[in-house]
């Protein structure tokens, strides 16, 4: 059983980090609105339009980046109950 925990933190921890990577191309894209430099060329245009049409300011990304960080760090740390941290995280992110 610890090994399937374990196994589950892991799982997390790495949808989080791919969260992250995002999180990173959409803020590098809303200061310099530059393609090329993304980590994520594969889904260049999805980035485009989440800055274009979301009107969030790159500091509020930041702080997103900063949240999901955190987040990460929580989960490698302590025992969380999943779903609820997951909701705290996610009402994190929306209440900028």
């Amino acid at each position: 059983v610890k090994d399937v925990a374990i196994a589950d933190d892991e799982e997390d921890t790495y949808i989080f980090e791919l969260i992250l990577f995002i999180f990173r191309d959409i803020y590098i894209y809303s200061l310099l609105k530059n393609e090329e430099i993304l980590y994520n060329v594969d889904i260049a245009g999805e980035i485009k339009k989440i800055v274009l049409e979301s009107g969030a300011a790159p500091d509020d990304i930041r702080r997103m980046i900063e949240k999901t960080i955190l987040y990460i760090e929580k989960i490698n740390s302590y025992n969380l109950n999943k779903s609820i941290s997951i909701d705290s995280y996610f009402y994190s992110l929306i209440s900028v």
